[in-house]
């Protein structure tokens, strides 16, 4: 029933094989908008029956609003690498980044549900995964606010946005800073900007761990030494592990406190959001 025309008109706009558009041209009696809304519910039909399947592969999106003053860093998964490369897949996530940063959306749900061309972005994710045969889901959604932000991508799988408090425009110098303040997050993984932003749990774990370990190690070491070594010990891990005492990823003989207050007085880190898909 349909013509070679409207069949590759289909194909360009599902990226669905001929013989199935084709095949709904055929059902739709010839009717372009028919045959579009049953690849669409086919579409839907397929992702269904792929949910509880892995999505080991994927890539991260990130994108920061035209003030930076707002940024969002997401990651969609799908099964394989050749899906993750796909420009159709990138276009797609450009899109969603892109939208949140400029609406400023703070939650996941409210992105999936944002307008997108004629359906939502949800329901652009299902038409992939219908389209490509594979589960294909926004996994991870993370927001940063402040006064300025940069942000750095090593790779499809680790990324990170970083803010620091500026109150008018930055130097060179200092968006420099910020770029690598947010490459330091992804290659140095701090636990927080300073100790007073560790989760006490954390630390309460780490003690414990230490504790237990030297116990374990002491043959007849008195609790008080065992205490004074878990201490030790403790502020190492704290220090080793909070972004502001860590050696500066670009010059390792100073720490990132160093070069903050070498690039401008009071200028500090206000926030960091570090996104990291293993495997």
């Amino acid at each position: 029933m349909g013509n070679q025309k409207d069949v590759l008109r289909l194909r360009k706009e599902t990226g669905l094989g001929m013989s199935k558009c084709y095949k709904a041209l055929n059902q739709a009696n010839g009717n372009l908008n028919k045959a579009m809304d049953i690849l669409r519910k086919e579409g839907v039909r397929i992702a269904h029956k792929r949910l509880d399947r892995t999505m080991p592969e994927g890539a991260t999106f990130i994108h920061i609003n035209s003030e930076k003053t707002f940024a969002v860093i997401l990651f969609i998964g799908c099964e394989t690498d050749f899906v993750a490369r796909n420009e159709t897949f990138k276009k797609l996530g450009n899109a969603m980044v892109a939208t949140a940063a400029a609406k400023q959306t703070q939650e996941k749900k409210d992105l999936l549900s944002t307008p997108y061309q004629t359906t939502t972005f949800h329901e652009e994710l299902v038409q992939l995964a219908g389209r490509f045969g594979e589960n294909i889901a926004l996994t991870h959604y993370e927001t940063l606010a402040g006064t300025y932000i940069s942000s750095y991508l090593h790779s499809r799988k680790l990324g990170a946005i970083a803010a620091l408090n500026m109150k008018k425009l930055p130097t060179e110098e200092i968006e420099g800073v910020a770029r690598h303040i947010a490459m330091q997050a992804v290659v140095s993984n701090p636990l927080a900007i300073d100790e007073s932003n560790i989760d006490p749990t954390i630390i309460t774990k780490e003690k414990e761990s230490i504790t237990s370990q030297l116990k374990e190690q002491g043959e007849g070491k008195s609790p008080d030494i065992i205490e004074r070594i878990t201490q030790r010990k403790l502020d190492k891990f704290i220090k080793e592990n909070i972004l502001l005492t860590q050696p500066f990823v670009k010059n390792q003989k100073k720490t990132v406190s160093d070069i903050l207050q070498a690039a401008a007085p009071n200028l500090a880190v206000t926030g960091f959001k570090r996104l990291e898909i293993k495997g």
